[in-house]
């Protein structure tokens, strides 16, 4: 029985998800009756893959839990998220393949973005982007602890630029075709707004000194829909291949003006 499904990826990209496994564990006592699975994030997970592979040529590494989160919580740290000796178990190979993906990632490419996928119920139809900040500290523009602040300095870019800049994942994916908030119009009045739990915060926080940026990502109900997912996939898909263009043509076109600059002062020293 496969408790986690996983694949290493030939991009800098890995998906995550950890709340809509629907196996149940016999002999273990539920965490609480009142989790909710995160229905077709999977789905969508999957259907996102499909596109990446087909459409860009590009595979993503990805990690899903199969296991239902009223027994097991991947997204909460062991002592809250896993109760027994086998759940426990479980616990730590998932989040030793987290570690495992973001390594050979960062060895491979140079920087990795993380993708922590989720579902929420609230009636919006608007995605959530969370970056381990409150609502506070993003009206507040407080970004020292931004989950993108490590990839920030790699490329060079403000981690309020990477959030809710003009070439932010979520201004992208109002331009394809789907709201999003945190974005360049809307960083105030955030009601209810998810802004990233453990997964986010904790491994954010471990490869601080990497060029590793981690996203939370909700989707409401509504997107999950059947019939929505197709269209919810695609604009996701196309959105994220975006903006991994867009900071890695930011970081070449920071590489050339240093180079330029460094030609400069060779010149200069020559007269």
């Amino acid at each position: 029985m496969n408790y986690i499904d996983f694949e290493k990826g030939t991009c800098p990209i890995i998906f995550i998800s950890s709340h809509d496994g629907n196996w149940y564990l016999k002999g273990v006592k539920e965490l609480c009756d009142r989790y909710y699975r995160d229905k077709r994030v999977n789905k969508i997970l999957r259907s996102m893959i499909d596109i990446l592979r087909s459409k860009y040529k590009d595979s993503p590494y990805y990690i899903v839990s199969n296991i239902g989160r009223t027994q097991i919580d991947m997204n909460r740290p062991k002592k809250y998220g896993a109760k027994t000796k086998l759940t426990r178990s479980i616990w730590l190979f998932y989040h030793k393949k987290i570690r495992e993906f973001i390594s050979d990632c960062v060895k491979i490419f140079g920087y990795c973005m993380v993708f922590d996928l989720h579902g929420f119920f609230r009636k919006t139809d608007t995605i959530q982007l969370g970056y381990g900040l409150d609502d506070y500290e993003i009206e507040q523009n407080k970004c020292e602890n931004s989950s993108l602040q490590p990839l920030s300095k790699t490329f060079k870019i403000t981690a309020e630029q990477l959030m809710y800049g003009k070439n932010s994942l979520c201004d992208i994916i109002e331009k394809n075709g789907l709201e999003c908030i945190p974005n360049s119009r809307q960083r105030e009045n955030l009601k209810l707004y998810f802004n990233g739990g453990f997964i986010t915060r904790y491994y954010s926080n471990k490869y601080k000194n990497k060029a590793v940026g981690i996203i939370q990502v909700e989707f409401p109900k509504k997107m999950r829909s059947n019939k929505n997912i197709p269209k919810t996939s695609r604009v996701l898909a196309k959105s994220i291949m975006q903006f991994m263009e867009k900071i890695k043509n930011k970081k070449k076109r920071t590489h050339k003006k240093r180079l330029k600059r460094k030609k400069n002062r060779k010149r200069t020293r020559k007269h």
